[in-house]
């Protein structure tokens, strides 16, 4: 009879690594010694310990031997409510943490462990369903439950409340094996098939062991799928990254080509774009914001690559019709920033540089409120530049005839609010640093 006992005991408390390891790994990874002690008493393995307890004081209490019998036979329910208190405290242990899924966890041990709450009266199956099985079902709950949640709680992922249902599901077909346990013991029909019964409680067990992990498979399929899919998004924001780079760096590129074709406005897209950040720094952007504004404003007059070469080299006045050309290069270079999906707002900065606020500009004659911040903004940087870079039929501007022009052009030309940081800037460019060298 010893070994059978000691195989009862080996049979629960090999689960209880695995539960302390689960709780760290998923729940508390800070927990130190002194926290695993507390947690080992609350493990599933010490349920059945205080179970033995009470019904080993209560043996003292109760002399009557049939009264007693009767209580000892309800004893797995006994300890079965009372693991549900122990994975209420459990649920609660740690702050911040999903206190389902530690519900979850604590019942899924309690379910395995019981199981296994079988004495058997041959030595050898004594050792191999209780030591040889227990062992191999504690690294399959490691495989096929730890690492899942660990999974789940790395991503995130929201747990779902309905993958409770799965110990609660195990631990009521358990109910039905200790009914027929109950029946055994109080009734001298079923007393004469234990040994049937026995085997009929260690293959059921088992059996629900198996659907149990049959569905952690699952589970943990669909996470295996997570991180699949994880791994690609990553993959093709990598590469979404690099051709956004690759783009940008080819279409600066361009801009350099073009003003290269004209020595009295080369750096002009870059001027603009340094003036359009101020702007939208003086405005309160955040600098992901400015960040799109200058991107957007380097940018800004890219269509002119479309445009013939003498055009943009002509030093003398466009006729009407070498002007209704050059107009084209909005559209244009709208169309060719357009491509560019990882910065959908590039495009505006070409296409609405060159409308006015009373709708007097092209492309489309749009005025007010209709007309793109970022445009409104990048207007402004574009006039003052060519308002303080030299060109061909003229120097440069004084800075106080820039600042007399973008006065005059708020609400007409200018959007008052872009305009009027403009203004603060100027004033503040004491020294008229800000202009071509």
């Amino acid at each position: 009879m010893q070994l059978p006992f000691i195989s009862f005991f080996i049979s629960q408390i090999v689960f209880v690594p695995t539960f302390l390891i689960t709780t760290k790994k998923v729940f508390y990874p800070e927990m130190k010694l002194r926290h695993c002690i507390g947690y080992l008493l609350l493990s599933p393995f010490f349920v059945y310990l205080f179970s033995m307890l009470f019904y080993g004081l209560l043996s003292l209490a109760i002399t009557n031997e049939t009264v007693f019998n009767l209580l000892t036979s309800w004893a797995d329910l006994f300890a079965f409510i009372l693991s549900f208190l122990f994975a209420n405290i459990y649920a609660r242990s740690v702050k911040g943490a999903d206190r389902w899924m530690m519900f979850f966890v604590y019942t899924s041990f309690y379910m395995i462990s019981m199981v296994f709450n079988l004495v058997y009266q041959n030595d050898l199956a004594s050792f191999v369903l209780s030591v040889l099985v227990p062992l191999f079902t504690s690294i399959l709950t490691y495989h096929f439950l730890t690492v899942p949640l660990t999974k789940i709680t790395k991503y995130r992922v929201l747990f779902r409340k309905s993958m409770f249902l799965l110990p609660i599901i195990g631990e009521a077909m358990l109910v039905l094996r200790v009914l027929l346990n109950i029946a055994s013991l109080n009734d001298q029909y079923f007393s004469r098939y234990d040994d049937y019964l026995m085997l009929y409680n260690t293959f059921f067990g088992l059996a629900i062991l198996f659907y149990i992990f049959i569905c952690v498979g699952i589970i943990t399929q669909d996470i295996q799928q997570i991180d699949v899919i994880r791994e690609q998004k990553d993959r093709l924001e990598l590469a979404n990254q690099k051709i956004g780079r690759l783009s940008f760096e080819m279409l600066t590129a361009l801009v350099a080509t073009i003003e290269a074709k004209d020595p009295y406005t080369n750096g002009h897209s870059t001027r603009v774009a340094s003036y359009s950040r101020m702007i939208a720094t003086e405005l309160g952007y955040s600098a992901d914001q400015c960040d799109v504004v200058y991107s957007a404003a380097l940018m800004h007059d890219i269509g002119k690559i479309a445009i013939p070469d003498y055009l943009l080299a002509k030093d003398t006045n466009l006729t009407p019709k070498e002007y209704e050309i050059m107009k084209k290069h909005a559209i244009m270079g709208s169309e060719i920033l357009q491509r560019i999906d990882e910065l959908p707002d590039l495009h505006l900065g070409a296409l609405y540089h060159h409308e006015r606020m009373d709708g007097s500009g092209y492309p489309y004659g749009i005025k007010g409120e209709e007309l793109p911040a970022i445009a409104r903004i990048i207007s402004v940087a574009d006039a003052y530049d060519a308002m303080s870079s030299r060109r061909e039929y003229r120097p440069a501007l004084d800075q106080a005839t820039v600042r007399a022009e973008i006065q005059k052009g708020i609400g007409t030309q200018f959007c008052p609010i872009a305009a009027r940081a403009m203004l603060d800037i100027i004033d503040r460019d004491t020294t008229y640093e800000l202009r071509q060298v």
